[in-house]
């Protein structure tokens, strides 16, 4: 022991009450850990070991937590994920299309029919029609309007 490490006392409240809920995901409970054992004076090393962590995980959230703070010590930053392949505009095309009456004498449209006229992969129009609830195999699609405004 014998680190100079410090952590503000509300900080170390919050560490303390976050580490013991029991819903906290696993790799921000051992964060919380390792800024406490940091705090207690543990070294690099031991803290690593304590937790059953890497060396290279205790000094990298301890970093964090110098160069940019609590949360970001803890919580992963936000992903940026994939952009969306069709635009707001291009979803309410396709979602348009689908309740649209179904062409060449069918009861109904297909993800594939959709595909084919939309000029979109299969995936995606299942994947836009399903992220709006949408099923035009199975059921007739209503456009409703609110009569009431």
């Amino acid at each position: 022991m014998g680190s100079n490490f410090r952590i503000s006392k509300s900080d170390k409240r919050e560490l303390q009450k976050i580490s013991k809920r029991g819903s906290t995901p696993t790799r921000v409970s051992n964060r919380c850990k390792i800024l406490l054992a940091l705090h207690k004076g543990y070294s690099v090393d031991e803290t690593a070991e304590r937790i059953d962590v890497g060396t290279a995980t205790v000094k990298r959230v301890r970093r964090h937590y110098q160069d940019v703070g609590l949360e970001r010590a803890i919580y992963d930053a936000p992903k940026s994920g994939r952009p969306k392949k069709l635009s707001s505009k291009e979803d309410i095309e396709l979602i348009a299309l689908a309740c649209t009456s179904p062409l060449d004498g069918r009861s109904r449209r297909s993800i594939r029919l959709l595909a084919s006229k939309s000029k979109n992969s299969y995936g995606l129009v299942h994947k836009t029609l399903k992220a709006d609830g949408m099923k035009p195999w199975r059921e007739k699609n209503v456009v409703h309007t609110n009569e009431y405004s």
